[in-house]
C-alpha cells in the first residue's frame, strides 16, 4: 500500500485492518513483542480513521500522539470500553520493544479490549483468516 497515493480516510483503515491481521496472527503464535506493537499500529490507525470519517476533523487537525487521539474520542462522548488504558497499553508496548521483554499481561484479555474498541469503531467485523505464509515479513518474524 502507498499512503502517499490514497486518500487519508483511507490508508488509515487499510494499514489498521492490516495490522489487525497481523496482530492477530502473530498473539496466535506467541509472538507477543512484535504483536503488541502491530496491535498498537493498528489502533493508532483506527483512531485515525475515525477522528477523520466521523468527527469530520482535517489531518491537520488530528492530535498529535495515540493518547491524545484516544482522549478526543472520549470526551466527544464516544463510549469507550472502561476497562481499557491506553497509557498503560502504550507502555507495555514500548517495554516490549524497547527492551525485547514481554510485559505482564493478559494477552488475550488485551485482543478482546481491542477488538471491542474495533467493534465500537466499526472496523470490525471484516475477514481475518489470512496464511502467513502469504507474507514474506511476516514469515520471517514467525520463524517460518
Amino acid at each position: 500500500m502507498n499512503e502517499d497515493e490514497m486518500d487519508p480516510e483511507d490508508a488509515a483503515l487499510l494499514r489498521c485492518r492490516l495490522h489487525i491481521r497481523g496482530g492477530r496472527i502473530l498473539l496466535d503464535h506467541h509472538k507477543i513483542t512484535h504483536a503488541l506493537g502491530t496491535l498498537f499500529d493498528a489502533l493508532d490507525h483506527g483512531l485515525q480513521w475515525y477522528l477523520l470519517v466521523h468527527l469530520h476533523l482535517e489531518p491537520e487537525d488530528l492530535p498529535p500522539d495515540i493518547i491524545g487521539r484516544y482522549r478526543l474520542l472520549q470526551e466527544s462522548g464516544i463510549s469507550l470500553p472502561e476497562s481499557f488504558n491506553i497509557v498503560k497499553f502504550e507502555q507495555d508496548m514500548e517495554t516490549a520493544l524497547d527492551l525485547d521483554h514481554e510485559p505482564d499481561l493478559d494477552v488475550e484479555e488485551l485482543w478482546l479490549q481491542l477488538k471491542s474498541i474495533f467493534l465500537i469503531f466499526g472496523i470490525m467485523p471484516f475477514e481475518l483468516e489470512i496464511s502467513p505464509e502469504d507474507d514474506p515479513r511476516t514469515r520471517e518474524v514467525l520463524g517460518l
